[in-house]
């Protein structure tokens, strides 16, 4: 539905009443992208003269109900009609129609496209500054901006990756879903195995998000990239270390925003200690926890 027109606004939604003194008429015109162009009426109250009153031909009879009866005065009787404005005319809804496909509605297209292309402008100069890789996209995925650390952490030139569907190149593996559902509306923050252009593999905290203005059309993605290889070699070592303690453990404890704290890793010292296997003990912190106070 392209066109929406009415010259009794409270009346068709009751909930636009307060503004009935400045738009009890309305016409829009849905344009592209989903914008909309509207045109305003003020209320125009007037009279009506009707030939009589017509409540007075009802009377309540004894039983308590009402009955119709021949009019007993004729004498003109005039209401006031709140809540209209002027009516729309043919011409009217013909001009607002033009109007707004051939000019408003492509001017404000326009000014879309500009205050995106600016927004792309200031997030890349903002994010060309930053240590962690990197990437932004249109609304269709494909990448409009690729900073120097994508670069160096994917070994891939912005050259190569920009024109580019995100999802196309690399070995993104299982994550490549990533994307359309961030566009979607479904963030990822997770950690993933990717396979660079030169075939190393890498591991990454990834943050992929859909950017929105403030009409919340989507404009693209936003990507960010940490390389967590260094965080792993030395998590690594600290399991191998706890691993080797005798008759003691180490275990990682993880405190997320909501639930009860996980237990990553656990070293094999735990099983000597409280009897339960590191498996057992990831999957049932809290026990460990009970025993221990």
């Amino acid at each position: 539905r392209w066109l929406f027109i009415t010259n009794r606004l409270a009346h068709d939604f009751p909930e636009f009443a307060p503004a009935a003194a400045t738009a009890s008429g309305v016409l829009a015109v849905r344009g592209p992208r989903g914008a909309w162009v509207v045109w305003f009426r003020r209320e125009r109250a007037h009279a009506v003269t009707w030939g009589g009153d017509p409540r007075k031909g009802l009377a309540v009879g004894d039983d308590g109900a009402a009955r119709l009866h021949p009019r007993r005065s004729f004498a003109a009787w005039r209401e006031e009609v709140r809540g209209r404005s002027r009516p729309w005319t043919r011409a009217d809804r013909a001009s607002a129609a033009e109007a707004g496909r051939a000019n408003l509605l492509d001017a404000l297209a326009a000014w879309q496209d500009r205050e995106v292309a600016q927004l792309r402008v200031t997030l890349a100069m903002l994010f060309d500054q930053v240590t962690d890789a990197v990437a932004l996209t249109d609304p269709h995925g494909v990448v409009t901006f690729w900073n120097r650390a994508a670069e160096e952490t994917f070994g891939r030139r912005a050259a190569t990756a920009v024109g580019r569907p995100i999802g196309s190149f690399l070995e993104w593996g299982p994550h490549a879903a990533a994307f359309p559902a961030a566009l979607a509306g479904r963030p990822t923050d997770d950690e993933w195995t990717v396979v660079r252009a030169d075939g190393r593999s890498l591991a990454l905290v990834v943050h992929v998000q859909s950017l929105r203005c403030a009409t919340a059309e989507p404009l693209g993605l936003l990507c960010m990239f940490h390389d967590a290889t260094a965080r792993r070699e030395a998590e690594a070592r600290v399991r191998a270390l706890g691993d080797a303690i005798p008759g003691g453990g180490i275990y990682q404890m993880v405190i997320g925003p909501a639930g009860p704290p996980a237990l990553p890793f656990v070293s094999a010292g735990f099983a000597a200690l409280f009897g339960m296997t590191p498996a057992e003990v990831g999957a049932d912190p809290a026990a460990v926890f009970a025993m221990c106070h």
